[in-house]
């Protein structure tokens, strides 16, 4: 499962939407919870601790996320072309 996944599914089955999120978080935008979730946007680790907090991850899962971003991070490129495939397969649908 991607970190992307793992958040998203996490803040649905905790109830909040990602306007909510974003605003526990301390962000006003909305788009950066939603950039996160598509896997657009990689969050920095302090961020990935704070979600964490909120959707009452356990200490292994915020460590595994972490590992994720730092993966993610170095895979950006090969990561960003995964994205843009999932954003074409969705339009074409």
């Amino acid at each position: 499962m991607r970190l992307y996944e793992i958040i998203k599914s996490a803040r649905k089955k905790s109830g909040l939407t990602q306007t909510q999120l974003a605003h526990l978080t301390g962000s006003k935008k909305p788009e950066k919870i939603m950039d996160v979730e598509t896997g657009k946007r990689i969050p920095r680790d302090d961020t990935v601790w704070e979600i964490g907090s909120i959707l009452s991850f356990p200490k292994h899962k915020v460590e595994r996320c972490l590992k994720l971003a730092d993966y993610h991070r170095k895979h950006r490129d090969e990561l960003k072309s995964d994205y843009v495939i999932r954003s074409v397969k969705k339009r074409l649908r």
